[in-house]
């Protein structure tokens, strides 16, 4: 009894012992989550084989001949979103930018 918490009218924002570490892990996660997305990307591709079958329907297409420019071009799109993702992903992950953990410290 008698405890009394800053709730009104905005509650304090203060950085927790693992304010850090969790931001940290949230970062992680959500790149790692960039990189399930680019493993679904066998279903972009999927759907860039379906996209060719069906533009063989057009007229300027031949069923059992070569692959017409709108083919080329399909494949061309599919192939520059497909390294774009894929560059994006590699490049360098950014890093927390919090006050590090200070649970051990001399102070």
């Amino acid at each position: 009894m008698g405890h009394t918490y800053r709730t009104e009218p905005d509650p304090p924002e203060e950085q927790t012992e693992s304010g850090a570490r969790d931001a940290d892990e949230t970062m992680k996660a959500f790149y790692d989550g960039i990189w399930v997305a680019v493993a679904s990307m066998f279903g972009v591709l999927f759907l860039v084989l379906v996209m060719i079958q069906t533009t063989r329907v057009f007229p300027a297409s031949n069923a059992y001949g070569a692959a017409s420019p709108t083919s080329w071009l399909t494949l061309a799109v599919a192939t520059a979103l497909l390294l774009g993702v894929i560059s994006w992903g590699l490049t360098k992950r950014p890093t927390a930018t919090a006050e590090p953990n200070s649970r051990g410290s001399a102070e």
